[in-house]
């Protein structure tokens, strides 16, 4: 009886849920996250799997990947590895952000803090989730998920900022109803709270639940302060050992800003009081 070999590796894809239109560049994108992530040429099959997408879907969307330029297929061995084509796009994201493995870095303080661990940036008017972790099925990892200033994970990123700067990005916010009127004082309050302590902290969104956040630089500056770590689950052992988790936090940051420029990023001390225009 002939040997059919070892069995095909299946692959889990990181990329979230797409609700929206434009599906076809989203899973193009998606694609190139999974070669990412795998670090290794993959399959059709493997590709469909992973996304759960039609064979017949994949296939099309890798044949115009390869048309494009952006994948390579080996007919033979029936694989497909990023094309050099995009050596340059990936050399631009290093020198914006990092050179690490920030996924395996949370995920190794996930494992400690028995938590979510994420990294959100600014975007726009709110903050959004770009990476994460998690061990707690009630605390999903949801990429793509934008969430308010007056949060955490907000809190820290405006605590990096000079004063005059978040109390206008705030009050931006409040113009598109981002944030309540009523609620920009409060906020700031927090926020100058945060500098002092030199991170945020606060209820989460996701109930009962504890968070803690600590802003870093990026080595662009376009994205410079505004990068947010952050650490959420249950709000008796977040605030128990707080002294610890945030000792985890800043291993976890050690390792980040090893890399070269970039460094942690938090403001100095206020000296106005918020006064919306």
């Amino acid at each position: 009886m002939a040997n059919s070999g070892p069995p095909e590796r299946q692959f889990e894809s990181s990329a979230p849920s797409r609700t929206n239109g434009a599906k076809s560049a989203s899973r193009a994108l998606d694609v190139l996250e999974l070669l990412g992530a795998v670090r290794q040429p993959v399959r059709a099959k493997q590709v469909a799997n992973a996304l759960a997408l039609h064979p017949s879907s994949v296939n099309q969307l890798l044949k115009t990947m390869v048309n494009s330029g952006y994948l390579i297929f080996d007919p033979i061995k029936k694989l497909y590895r990023p094309s050099p084509r995009l050596t340059q796009f990936a050399s631009w994201l290093v020198d914006c952000y990092w050179g690490t493995d920030v996924r395996q870095i949370l995920g190794s303080l996930c494992a400690r803090t028995h938590g979510c661990a994420s990294i959100t940036v600014r975007s726009g008017n709110s903050m959004c989730m770009v990476e994460g972790a998690t061990e707690n099925p009630e605390l999903p990892r949801a990429i793509g998920l934008y969430v308010p200033f007056a949060t955490v994970a907000g809190q820290a990123f405006l605590a990096s900022r000079p004063e005059d700067e978040a109390c206008s990005i705030v009050h931006r916010a409040a113009l598109f109803r981002q944030i309540p009127q009523q609620s920009c004082a409060r906020l700031m309050e927090q926020v100058r709270e945060a500098r002092e302590l030199g991170y945020a902290r606060g209820a989460s969104l996701t109930r009962p639940y504890w968070s803690i956040a600590i802003p870093f630089r990026g080595r662009d500056e376009m994205i410079a302060n505004s990068i947010v770590l952050g650490v959420t689950g249950p709000k008796d052992q977040i605030i128990s050992d707080e002294a610890a988790t945030l000792g985890m936090m800043r291993d976890t940051l050690d390792a980040i800003v090893s890399v070269p420029g970039v460094s942690y990023a938090m403001a100095s001390r206020p000296s106005d009081e918020f006064r919306p225009s």
